[in-house]
């Protein structure tokens, strides 16, 4: 009888999702990222990015943000352009927020990863399906870039 465990591949075990997991796949690819305070700061183009486990281990959230500094004006048409994407789709989920400069404007993905186990253990997937998540970014990247043409655009 042929030991089944020795054909076992990797990247088909369920393993708790981590920040730290997330982090050693972004150092395996090469990627140029930050592990601060367990969140994953990166950018792919020229869109900041974040990576962040939320909701107490429940939720993979990959975060893009638009450093747009909008006035009111701004802020109003970057609204009405979040809600004709709304309507349209369910991905990414766009929101601005106010800070010093202006306002700006973020896009998020949350992805559920599933309750933890009792004892605290986060919810698990493959090496492979996490690996898949991080097509993610593009996609972040396309729709960033897309809606802060579509801004400037009706801005004059």
């Amino acid at each position: 009888m042929t030991d089944q465990n020795n054909s076992l591949n990797t990247d088909s075990l369920v393993t708790p999702v981590t920040i730290e997991r997330v982090a050693a796949l972004f150092e395996a690819a090469g990627l140029n990222y930050q592990l601060d305070g367990g969140r994953i700061s990166t950018g792919f183009g020229d869109v900041p990015m974040s990576i962040a486990l939320d909701g107490g281990n429940t939720f993979l959230v990959f975060r893009a943000f638009w450093e747009a500094n909008l006035d009111e004006h701004g802020k109003a048409v970057a609204n009405a352009q979040i809600a004709e994407r709304h309507a349209a789709t369910f991905f990414p989920t766009f929101f601005t927020t106010e800070d010093e400069t202006g306002t700006q404007v973020l896009a998020d993905v949350n992805i559920f990863l599933g309750m933890p186990a009792e004892d605290g253990t986060p919810a698990g997937m493959t090496d492979q399906q996490l690996e898949t998540l991080m097509g993610l970014f593009q996609m972040l990247e396309n729709e960033v870039m897309t809606l802060s043409e579509a801004v400037n655009s009706n801005l004059g």
